[in-house]
């Protein structure tokens, strides 16, 4: 006896393309995303899947009466690929969309003097410190400060330009001593997508800056050759200014009277 069997439920339809909603329209943020994906199909999808290493998956990737649900909470950056399956097996097109998460906060990298060279100066010379983050960085530049020697600290305001905020001093009459980085504090500064910068103030890496204001003065001035007593023309006689500090240029003219 021969019988004849008609298959008569043959799917060999592909689901659509899914359609994509995405948290973020695929711009850069510091929250999670979350990809909402919708595929139509003749009798039903199944499941939605996601490319991953190399592999398509649906980790993490939940599928709820045709609609796939999938979140992604840590900082990626990455077009991601995506398909559907109806129950049949069949796949569907691909389609994109971009995940952009940084949730990373900016840190500060160094903080130097970059003008002038390293050396001592007086009242006047103007000081260029620089601070230099992980990344760009924008809004209100943190207060930043410095002191010399164990003098007061001296609050400074900062320009941004880029990952760098740029600030600068003018030696005033009474600072004296190495320049030093005590503070960074207070701004409101955050990177591109709003996470705010985690401040530090590492030491100066940059040239080494000695404020010197006070002026050079007389310790005493002595006749040191010869020795005490009466003398005759012709003999040489040695006298001495010995200043509180190291001195250069033109020496002033010493006036001295015999008699």
């Amino acid at each position: 006896v021969t019988k004849t069997l008609q298959i008569t439920n043959i799917d060999k339809e592909n689901p659509s393309a899914p359609n994509i909603t995405n948290s973020s329209n695929g711009n850069w943020t510091n929250q999670n995303v979350t990809i909402t994906l919708v595929s139509t199909d003749n009798v039903a999808v199944a499941s939605y899947e996601w490319y991953e290493n190399g592999a398509w998956t649906t980790r993490a990737l939940t599928t709820s009466s045709g609609v796939g649900t999938i979140t992604y909470t840590v900082n990626r950056n990455e077009q991601i690929r995506y398909r559907a399956k109806d129950t049949a097996g069949n796949y569907s097109a691909e389609a994109t969309t971009w995940v952009r998460i940084d949730k990373t906060a900016p840190t500060v990298s160094n903080i130097k003097v970059t003008s002038p060279a390293a050396g001592s100066y007086k009242a006047g010379q103007v000081v260029t410190i620089v601070a230099t983050y992980s990344e760009n960085v924008k809004g209100t530049a943190p207060t930043l400060g410095i002191k010399f020697g164990s003098g007061a600290t001296k609050s400074l305001s900062g320009t941004i330009s880029g990952s760098t905020i740029t600030y600068t001093y003018s030696i005033a009459a009474g600072d004296n001593g190495t320049l030093t980085t005590v503070s960074n504090s207070g701004g409101a500064l955050i990177d591109s997508v709003g996470n705010v910068a985690t401040l530090s103030c590492p030491a100066n890496s940059g040239n080494n800056i000695v404020a010197d204001t006070t002026a050079p003065t007389v310790s005493n001035i002595k006749v040191t050759s010869p020795a005490t007593g009466t003398y005759k023309a012709g003999q040489v006689v040695t006298i001495v200014a010995t200043y509180s500090e190291n001195i250069k240029g033109t020496a002033p003219a010493l006036t001295i009277k015999v008699g």
